[in-house]
């Protein structure tokens, strides 16, 4: 599966920390755009913002999402129902490092500073201490979210300072139904 670290730092950099448009008015943490294909188990819309023209004939919609726990789990079925992310070896990495490396290999995003941006953020907001349950297992943020949807709630360790990521934390994941 994806890194919880990864799916974490994807999300704050997609969607500015929660306050872009995208995320706030269709409940997308990862600018996914509609193309009729997500998870199954949740309802996907086309409808909201629109994405910018794009070189496929115009603009397009984002997904739009019932809720954010919605946009985290099809995140990470995007990931694995898209053959590119596993040709370039996003589910055989060891760690989030190497899997934002591979992910951006892939193509997820045009900007050529893709990685090194998701990175120095895992980095300096020690996010892979999310990677492991208390057992050592690693564990995805698809686990976690299936997990919320069949029990309807979240224990989750979450940040406690009041810094901009922490606040973004809080909102976007510890409270996730």
């Amino acid at each position: 599966g994806i890194f919880a670290s990864v799916t974490l730092v994807q999300a704050a950099l997609e969607s500015a920390w929660g306050k872009s448009n995208v995320a706030s008015t269709n409940k997308n943490l990862f600018g996914i755009k509609y193309t009729g294909r997500y998870a199954p188990g949740i309802t996907v819309e086309e409808k909201g913002c629109k994405c910018p023209s794009s070189e496929q004939g115009g603009a397009r919609y984002y997904n739009y999402y019932q809720s954010y726990a919605d946009s985290v789990y099809d995140h990470g079925w995007f990931l694995k129902n898209n053959s590119r992310y596993t040709k370039h070896g996003v589910f055989n990495a060891s760690n989030g490092i190497e899997q934002v490396k591979a992910i951006a290999a892939a193509g997820y995003a045009e900007d050529p500073n893709y990685a090194s941006k998701l990175t120095n953020m895992i980095n300096k907001y020690n996010l892979m201490q999310y990677d492991k349950v208390a057992s050592g297992a690693s564990i995805s943020m698809a686990d976690i979210v299936f997990s919320i949807k069949a029990k309807g709630s979240l224990s989750w360790p979450c940040p406690s300072t009041k810094s901009i990521s922490s606040k973004f934390f809080r909102n976007h994941f510890c409270q996730i139904r």
